[in-house]
């Protein structure tokens, strides 16, 4: 089980696909454990813009206009945010908020899975009708 770093080897590109032409929006994601922790459990964590790493049940919880801020809406953003984490500390949000639930996380991970389905849906048919 690997300790969550800015190790570039480590990352996972997650390309949405409904923007334009079907290149992004984008997503970087790491599992591992957070630096420090007493268990080791492994989870998955998402790069947030700010360099800073959620936990992905966190992440869930968020309001969609804060989870679309954290999304890089290209290629060269990416490229700019892992160019930016070079030689700065690992910073992780590993804890759920005070006051998250089983049904919360869950709520969340479905009201976040169907917006962004219903987005790259959306952006299939438009490219279907052109």
């Amino acid at each position: 089980m690997p300790v969550i770093s800015h190790a570039v080897d480590r990352f996972k590109l997650l390309n949405l696909g409904y923007l334009r032409g079907g290149k992004g929006p984008y997503v970087i994601r790491q599992d591992g454990y957070a630096p420090g922790s007493r268990t080791m459990e492994e989870h998955r964590f998402y790069l947030l813009e700010d360099g800073s790493w959620m936990l992905n049940y966190a992440f869930f919880l968020l309001p969609a206009e804060e989870q679309e801020r954290h999304l890089f809406g290209s290629l060269s953003e990416v490229f700019k945010a892992i160019d930016d984490l070079a030689g700065q500390k690992v910073v992780v949000h590993g804890e759920l908020p005070e006051g998250a639930t089983k049904e919360k996380i869950l709520a969340g991970m479905r009201e976040t899975g169907n917006r962004l389905n219903k987005r790259i849906y959306d952006a299939k048919a438009g490219n279907l009708s052109r």
